[in-house]
C-alpha cells in the first residue's frame, strides 16, 4: 500500500488516510464489535469504509471498536467528507485496492444520507478481462430469452405476424392491435402536401384524399403550394375570378373542385406565365394575372422581370402593377437600370390604365432604346407613349417610376373631357414630352417628379461636348382645373419645362426648369402659361438658363391675374418675366443677368398687358422694366441694380379726366389728372377703403370742391404738378397735407360797404363771408384788407363774428390811413386780445385803409367765424373792401396747446 499522505496534503487534495476494509452490506454500527468484514476478521483500531448502510446517514469512515463504531477523527465533518472526497482500500475479498468516492454536495453529518460509488481500481486490466469472460458465457442464453420476449411482447401488442410491402404500422382505434397503411394513407393522416410535378398533375388528384399539393417541376416562378376547396363553396365573386383565370396563375378547377395557390401578399407576375426576358412578349401574361380579379387586385414583378408589351397592356379599373424597388434616379444603364424591373414598350403600343390603377417601382422604357444618343439622333428613337391615362377616370397613381425614349412619357389620352384625382409623385424621365395631363380635375397632385436627359450618360447632358436638348415640354396641363397642384418638380434642357394652356385654379411650389448655362437656346422658356387663366398660382418657383425664364401669354383680366410670388431667374439671355398678354401680379421676385445683351430685359411688357409689380428686383440687364406704348406695368419698391440702358421705357401712369365725379380703377394708386373741371366726388372709396390714391394734377387751377365725399370747406385749388394724396375709409376721401390744413378767401371784385352804418360788417361776399372752424382748435390766421370810403372822419375797427364759440383770441395789427392806395402812410400798431370789434386806426378823413394782421384763435365750440370791420361814423362815398384783400386761417393743434413739434 502506498505510503499514506499527510494531513495537510489529504485537506488540500481531498483524499482521506486510507481504509483497511470496506464493507459489502449493512452492519449495526451501533453495536459495534470485531465483525468480520469482507471475509477479513477486525482488530480494534482498524479504519473501516462504511459504505452500504440501509440508513444511509450512517455511512462514513469509521473506527473499530469492541463496542459501538465511531467516526473517524478525520472524517467527521461536511468538509472531510465532500462531493469528491476519496479513500482506498487496502484488503478484503471483494474491495482490495479499490478507491471510492464520496458523491453526497454539502452534507449535514448524521443527517443526509452519504453516497460512496467505486471510483477506480488498482487492477483495471483485470477487471475488463473478467467482465468479457462473464459476457461471451452468458451472450447466448441472453439472446436466446431476449428473443422470446420480443416474440411475446409482438404478439400482444397486436403487430401483425407477417410483414406488407410498402406499408406503414399505424395504431387502430381501439389502441388493440397495429395496421399495414400505404404511403398515401399515411401522408393524409399526417396532413403532408403532394409532390406534383406541374399544375396539371396537381388537377388529376384526389382532393378528398389529397388536403394539399405542392408543385416543383415548372420553376421557380410558378412553382408553389396549392389547397382544394369544394368549388360550391367559394363565393361567387371567387368563382367567377377562378373562371376568368385561364392562364392557372392562382386557380386550379379540376371537376367539383378548385384549387388555390396558397400566397399571402401581392400575386406574382410569373404566376401567370411572364417570362420577363425583355425578348418575350408578355403582355397576354401580364393581361391574364389581372383577369377576372376583383378591384384592388396587386401584382408584383419578382427581381429580374423585365416584361416586354408588344401591344397595348390594359389593366383594368384598380389594379396595381408593382415592381420590387423603386425605380427613380440613376444615370447609368449598366448598373442603376440593371436592378430595377423594367418593362419595354413597343412604341407603337402603350401601358393603359384606368380608374384606381396604380403603377409603383416600374422603369417603362421604350423597346429598342439606346443610351449614349445625341439629341439628333432622339427624333428617331423618342416614339410612341409610354403610359396612356384612359377618358373620365379617376384615383389614378403612379410613382416611383422611369419613363425613358418616348415622346410622350405618361399622358392622358387625347382629348380627354376628364381626369380626376391624378397623382404621379417621383416620376424621373427622359421623353420629348414628360408628363401631359389633359382636363386634370380635383385636387390632381404632381410632386418632386424630374424630366432631365438621363438617356445620355454622365454627370452632364452632353454627349461629345453637345447639347442634348428635348423639343417638347417636361410637363404640360391642358385645361386644368379644380386646384391642381405642381409641387417640387424639375426640368433640365427642355424648350419648355413647364406649359400650362386653359387653366383654372393651379398651383406650382417650388418648382425649378434649369437649362445649359452656357449658351440658353433661343426660344426656351422655364414657365409658360397661355390662354386663359384664373387663380393661377407660382409659388418659389426658378428657372435659370433659359431664352425666357417665365412668360405669360394669356387672357386673364386684371381683376384676376396670375400671381408670382418668391419666384427667380437667372442667367435667362432675354427675358427674366415676359408677358405678352393679359394680367400678371409679381411679388418678392428677382431676375439676374450677367453680360446682358442689347434689349435683354427683367421684365417685358406688350402693349395689351397688365401688370403688377411689388418689391421686386432687377439685376444687370440692358433694360428693367421695357414697357410696350400702352403696357400697364404698376411697380411699387423695385431695385435695379446695373442696368446699362434704362431703368423703365415707356413708364406708366393712369390717368383721369377731371369732372364733378371721378372715378379711379381700384387697382392703381397714382393717376394723373387733366382739366381743371372742380372734382367734388370721387368713386370707389370702398374699394381704396385704408388705402390712399395721388393725384398730379397737369393743369393749373383744378380744384377740389366740398359738399361731396372729399373732407374738406368749400374748395381747394391745386396746381400744375402738384401732388395731392387722399385717405379712403371706405366712404370719404381725406386729403393730407399741411394745404389742406389752410383756408383762404379772398376778392376777385370789390365787395360793396355800406357807407353809412356803424355795425359790423362782414368783410367778404355772402358766398364766401364765413369759413368753418372745428371745436377745441387752435388756428392761426393772418389778414391783408384794402379798405376804400369818403372823407367823412371815422375810425375803423377789426373783429370776429359767427356762430363758434372763440375762448380767446389774440392778434398783432397794422394799419395805415392815407389819402389813396399809393400814397404813404404812418403804421399805427395794436395787439388786441379779443374777437370783439377794436379801433386799429385813429379818427381819419384818410379815404384809404390797409390793415395787416397775424394772431391766433382758440376756438371752443364749432362753428363758423367771419372776419368783419365797424366804422366808427358812416364814412359816406363809396365803401367797398379792395381786390386786394385776403383772408388765412390755419389749424395747427388742440385749443389748450402750448407747443407743437420737436421742442425741448
Amino acid at each position: 500500500m502506498a505510503r499514506p499522505a499527510t494531513a495537510a496534503v489529504r485537506l488540500l487534495t481531498g483524499e482521506r488516510e486510507p481504509c483497511r476494509l470496506a464493507t459489502t452490506a449493512n452492519i449495526d454500527v451501533d453495536a459495534g464489535g470485531l465483525l468480520t468484514i469482507d471475509g477479513v476478521q477486525t482488530v480494534e483500531g482498524d479504519r473501516v469504509l462504511v459504505k452500504d448502510q440501509t440508513d444511509g446517514s450512517e455511512n462514513g469512515i469509521r473506527t473499530v471498536s469492541a463496542g459501538q463504531w465511531y467516526r473517524a477523527a478525520d472524517a467527521r465533518t461536511a468538509r472531510t467528507m465532500q462531493k469528491g472526497t476519496t479513500v482506498h482500500v487496502a484488503e478484503g475479498s471483494t474491495n482490495a485496492g479499490k478507491t471510492y468516492v464520496f458523491n453526497t454536495l454539502n452534507p449535514v453529518i448524521g443527517d443526509t444520507a452519504l453516497a460512496i460509488v467505486f471510483y477506480q481500481s488498482d487492477d483495471g486490466i483485470g477487471i475488463i478481462n473478467a467482465a468479457i469472460a462473464a459476457g461471451l458465457s452468458s451472450v447466448g442464453s441472453a439472446i436466446t430469452a431476449g428473443l422470446a420476449l420480443i416474440t411475446a411482447a409482438v404478439s400482444a401488442a397486436g403487430f401483425p405476424a407477417s410483414p406488407v410491402a410498402n406499408t406503414f404500422l399505424q395504431r387502430n382505434a381501439g389502441n388493440t392491435a397495429y395496421a399495414a397503411k400505404t404511403t398515401t394513407e399515411v401522408r393524409n393522416a399526417l396532413a403532408a402536401a403532394v409532390y406534383a410535378s406541374d399544375r396539371t398533375a396537381v388537377k388529376a388528384l384526389d382532393p378528398t384524399k389529397d388536403r394539399a399539393a405542392t408543385t416543383y417541376g415548372e420553376g421557380l416562378g410558378r412553382n408553389g403550394q396549392w389547397l382544394p376547396y369544394l368549388t360550391s363553396s367559394l363565393s361567387a365573386s371567387v368563382q367567377a375570378e377562378a373562371t376568368a383565370d385561364t392562364a392557372e396563375g392562382k386557380y386550379l378547377t379540376s371537376g367539383s373542385y378548385t384549387w388555390i395557390r396558397l400566397h399571402s401578399g401581392p400575386r406574382n407576375a410569373s404566376w401567370y406565365g411572364v417570362v420577363g426576358d425583355g425578348t418575350t412578349d408578355d403582355t397576354a401574361a401580364l393581361t391574364a394575372a389581372f383577369a377576372g380579379s376583383a378591384v384592388g387586385c396587386v401584382v408584383m414583378l419578382p427581381p429580374g422581370c423585365n416584361p416586354l408589351v408588344d401591344t397595348t397592356f390594359t389593366m383594368p379599373d384598380g389594379a396595381t402593377l408593382i415592381g420590387s424597388q423603386p425605380a427613380i434616379g440613376g444615370f447609368t444603364p449598366s448598373t442603376t437600370y440593371a436592378t430595377i424591373n423594367r418593362i419595354y414598350v413597343n412604341s407603337a403600343a402603350t401601358i393603359s390604365i384606368g380608374s384606381n390603377c396604380t403603377l409603383k417601382n416600374l422603369g417603362i422604357f421604350r423597346k429598342g432604346l439606346t443610351f449614349n444618343i445625341t439629341s439628333a439622333q432622339v427624333a428617331a428613337q423618342f416614339l410612341g407613349t409610354g403610359v396612356t391615362i384612359r377618358n373620365s377616370v379617376a384615383d389614378v397613381l403612379i410613382e416611383d417610376c422611369l419613363v425613358l425614349g418616348f415622346n410622350q412619357g405618361i399622358r392622358s389620352i387625347s382629348g380627354a373631357t376628364s381626369c380626376s384625382r391624378i397623382t404621379i409623385n417621383r416620376v424621373h424621365g427622359d421623353c420629348q414630352n414628360g408628363i401631359f395631363l389633359e382636363a386634370s380635375t380635383d385636387i390632381t397632385r404632381i410632386s418632386e417628379c424630374h424630366f432631365w436627359p438621363f438617356v445620355t450618360i454622365g454627370s452632364v447632358p452632353e454627349t461629345n461636348g453637345a447639347q442634348n436638348d428635348r423639343t417638347g415640354a417636361a410637363f404640360s396641363l391642358k385645361a386644368p382645373h379644380d386646384w391642381t397642384q405642381v409641387r417640387g418638380c424639375f426640368s433640365f434642357a427642355y424648350a419648355t419645362g413647364y406649359l400650362v394652356t386653359d387653366a383654372d385654379q393651379v398651383v406650382f411650389l417650388n418648382c425649378g426648369a434649369d437649362g445649359h448655362a452656357a449658351t440658353p437656346l433661343a426660344g426656351t422658356i422655364g414657365f409658360r402659361l397661355v390662354n386663359s387663366a384664373a387663380d393661377i398660382k407660382y409659388i418659389g418657383c426658378q428657372t435659370a438658363a433659359q431664352d425666357i425664364g417665365f412668360q405669360s401669354d394669356t387672357t386673364s383680366a386684371a381683376t384676376a391675374p396670375a400671381t408670382y410670388t418668391a419666384c427667380n431667374t437667372w442667367e435667362c439671355a432675354t427675358y427674366g418675366f415676359n408677358v405678352t398678354s393679359g394680367a400678371a401680379s409679381f411679388s418678392n421676385c428677382q431676375t439676374r443677368r450677367t453680360g446682358a445683351a442689347a434689349s435683354s430685359a427683367g421684365w417685358n411688357v406688350a402693349a395689351t398687358a397688365v401688370v403688377d409689380m411689388d418689391q421686386c428686383s432687377i439685376y444687370g440687364y440692358d433694360i428693367g422694366i421695357n414697357n410696350a406704348v400702352g403696357a400697364v406695368t404698376r411697380h411699387r419698391g423695385t431695385i435695379f441694380s446695373g442696368i446699362l440702358t434704362g431703368n423703365i421705357i415707356n413708364p406708366y401712369m393712369a390717368t383721369l379726366a377731371s369732372a364733378s365725379a371721378v372715378t379711379p380703377n381700384a387697382v392703381d394708386t397714382v393717376f394723373s389728372v387733366s382739366g381743371t373741371t372742380g372734382i367734388q366726388t370721387i368713386n370707389n372709396a370702398r374699394s381704396y377703403a385704408g388705402r390712399s390714391i395721388t393725384l398730379i394734377f397737369a393743369n393749373n387751377n383744378t380744384r377740389l370742391l366740398g359738399g361731396g365725399n372729399i373732407a374738406i370747406g368749400t374748395s381747394y385749388y391745386c396746381g400744375k404738378n402738384e401732388a395731392v394724396t387722399l385717405v379712403s375709409d371706405g366712404v370719404n376721401w381725406f386729403p393730407q397735407g399741411d394745404k389742406f390744413k389752410k383756408t383762404w378767401v379772398g376778392t376777385s371784385a370789390p365787395n360793396a360797404l355800406s357807407n353809412s352804418s356803424t355795425s359790423a360788417q362782414n368783410i367778404f361776399p355772402s358766398t364766401q363771408d364765413e369759413i368753418n372752424v372745428e371745436a377745441a382748435t387752435l388756428y392761426r390766421f393772418r389778414t391783408k384788407i384794402g379798405i376804400n370810403t369818403g372823407a367823412t372822419s371815422h375810425t375803423t375797427s377789426f373783429g370776429i363774428g359767427g356762430t363758434a364759440t372763440i375762448t380767446s383770441m389774440a392778434y398783432t395789427a397794422m394799419a395805415t390811413s392815407t389819402a389813396g392806395s399809393t400814397t404813404l402812410g404812418t403804421p399805427q400798431m395794436a395787439s388786441p386780445k379779443t374777437a370783439s370789434a377794436t379801433a386799429l386806426t385813429a379818427a381819419s378823413t384818410a379815404i384809404r385803409t390797409d390793415i395787416f394782421i397775424e394772431g391766433e384763435i382758440r376756438v371752443n365750440a364749432a362753428g363758423n367765424i367771419a372776419p368783419q370791420i365797424t366804422f366808427s361814423a358812416g364814412p359816406t362815398g363809396t365803401c367797398e373792401i379792395d381786390t386786394d384783400s385776403w383772408f388765412e386761417i390755419e389749424k395747427v393743434a388742440g385749443n389748450a396747446s402750448v407747443a407743437v413739434g420737436d421742442y425741448a
